[in-house]
């Protein structure tokens, strides 16, 4: 009988002391899994998390470069729309019957100047050293989740004064009238850019809500699943603690007795 009170307190006082031990490597990591023998189980489920987590937050960091090259082409568009407009009312100058032809030579000059500051806008505009408006990136997709397949994607077309069909010649009369219609092609070319530019911008905006608020979930849960409750596994680490002292005591005092009965017999 002595022997099985002996043989039970020795097994309280190692559970006891293997409960301490968990406790404390608890606290100290902060982390209720850490390793694969904790809980195998839920570690898998963290790896995949955090898996999504990393893509997600990159996800998030795509989002905000591709809108901010998707800034830099609406602002060359803006730039090259003044200068088109410009050109517009030389054009309609141009037109009126009370020019000469050296008046109207002086306009081309005027206009072929901004044929080219059309051209330095469309070739200069950059970002990342990536040009955004000379036609480069008449493909341009970004990827804007954590997933294979999500993916945003728009056209950013040329801006150029050729490709806008703006190397106008206002020399005579009826070329500026022209050169009028020409303008207003244009505008609206670059118009349909920029709206082009704003709607694939307001979705980038609501992918990168997004995949910001699911980052935020995912960590939330990986969190509740990994994570030690710092005061709970203190309580149980003084637990076990009171409860190894009281096992080792017990035990102490149950071998002090059987060496008395040993004593007792042999006597």
């Amino acid at each position: 009988m002595q022997i099985n009170s002996s043989s039970t307190s020795v097994s309280s006082y190692n559970q006891s002391l293997t409960n301490s031990q968990k406790a404390a490597q608890q606290i100290a990591a902060g982390k209720k899994i850490n390793s694969a023998a904790d809980n195998p189980a839920v570690l898998a489920i963290i790896s995949g998390m955090q898996g999504q987590i990393g893509g997600s937050d990159q996800a998030y960091r795509n989002t905000q470069d591709s809108i901010s090259l998707l800034n830099t082409a609406d602002g060359a568009a803006a730039n090259s729309s003044d200068v088109i407009q410009s050109m517009r009312t030389l054009s309609v100058q141009a037109a009126n019957g009370t020019l000469t032809d050296s008046d109207r030579s002086i306009i081309q000059q005027q206009m072929n100047q901004y044929s080219a500051q059309l051209d330095s806008i469309a070739q200069n505009a950059q970002f990342n050293t990536i040009n955004t408006s000379d036609g480069t990136l008449g493909n341009f997709v970004t990827q804007v989740g954590a997933n294979g397949g999500q993916t945003a994607a728009m056209t950013i077309g040329n801006i150029s004064a050729a490709a806008l069909g703006m190397n106008v010649d206002v020399s005579t009369q009826a070329s500026a009238s022209s050169s009028i219609e020409a303008a207003d092609s244009a505008l609206q070319e670059v118009s349909t850019l920029q709206g082009n530019i704003g709607a694939v911008t307001n979705g980038l905006q609501a992918s990168s809500s997004n995949v910001s608020q699911s980052s935020t979930n995912l960590k939330a849960a990986a969190s509740s699943l990994r994570d030690s409750d710092i005061a709970s596994q203190a309580t149980l680490f003084n637990q076990s603690n009171i409860q190894s002292y009281v096992s080792m005591m017990l035990l102490t005092k149950q071998m002090q007795n059987q060496h008395q009965g040993t004593i007792s017999l042999l006597a």
